[in-house]
């Protein structure tokens, strides 16, 4: 991942608008499903819907699982559907995703980086995946990047992104794929009132949380759900959607969910796992 990237905006006194997308698992080719879900249509229907919400926003997040067949094919894919946006993207990985996606999508406006600086604000993109696990991990160099940037921008706001929901949410089996070393990152997050946020994917679904004076937000995902409050692998009957966010000067966020108005075509709720 680049280190740091800036988003030129118009004064100080305006929101920065950020849309988030995530769990995308685009598939090798864009005629192929999974869990009866055509994977690409739905995120170019998600896009669709996005332009009638806050577009043109600032900046795209996508946070994770951006493909399920990992390939050099499916990234540049992705970069084609990103490109046509116009758009400054940046994009974080899954457990899914393969070190080729940071090969793929690295261009001047499509890109892997840990910071993005936006005026009043600091975006801290951290990479919580652990080579051939479901489960999340924060490495001590990513800690140390965290703490250093934090401490270089003391007066700046700080969002945090992530992959991995970094606090159990009450669903057995996603929890077992919960980031292991939340205790760390709370531990250093404690003395940076700044931070005033995390969002991640990973749960494909929604949620919207405080803990430890910091806003955590879970996003649902482009294609299809995971039923909250679940023991087993269950999937939801509820529609893909996006996160929208308004970051304001003092500190404040607006945010909201919006999602497609029916349910992917063909979802599998007979499926036992993905």
């Amino acid at each position: 991942m680049t280190d740091t990237s800036a988003i030129e905006l118009e004064g100080n006194k305006n929101p920065i608008k950020i849309l988030q997308f995530s769990d995308l698992h685009l598939l090798a080719r864009p005629s192929d499903t999974l869990i009866g879900i055509n994977t690409d249509a739905s995120f170019r229907s998600i896009v669709h819907a996005a332009r009638q919400s806050i577009w043109p926003p600032d900046l795209i997040l996508l946070t994770g699982d951006l493909a399920q067949d990992a390939e050099i094919a499916t990234y540049e894919r992705l970069w084609h559907h990103l490109d046509a946006l116009e758009l400054a993207c940046y994009c974080l990985p899954g457990n899914h995703d393969k070190p080729i996606m940071h090969q793929v999508l690295n261009s001047n406006k499509i890109a892997c980086t840990t910071r993005i600086d936006t005026g009043n604000w600091q975006i801290i993109c951290l990479d919580s995946t652990i080579q051939n696990a479901e489960g999340g991990f924060l490495s001590e160099s990513a800690l140390q990047n965290l703490k250093s940037y934090l401490d270089q921008f003391p007066s700046k706001n700080a969002l945090i992104a992530l992959h991995h929901h970094p606090i159990p949410i009450d669903c057995a089996w996603l929890d077992t794929m919960v980031l292991k070393n939340s205790d760390e990152l709370f531990s250093l997050l404690c003395n940076y009132p700044r931070v005033k946020a995390i969002i991640c994917g990973h749960i494909h679904q929604e949620i919207d949380y405080m803990h430890q004076n910091i806003r955590l937000l879970g996003t649902p995902s482009t294609c299809f759900q995971f039923k909250p409050h679940t023991t087993e692998f269950t999937l939801d009957n509820r529609s893909a959607g996006f996160r929208s966010l308004k970051l304001y000067p003092n500190g404040s966020i607006e945010t909201w969910v919006e999602r497609l108005p029916e349910l992917p075509e063909g979802l599998d709720f007979a499926c036992s796992g993905y």
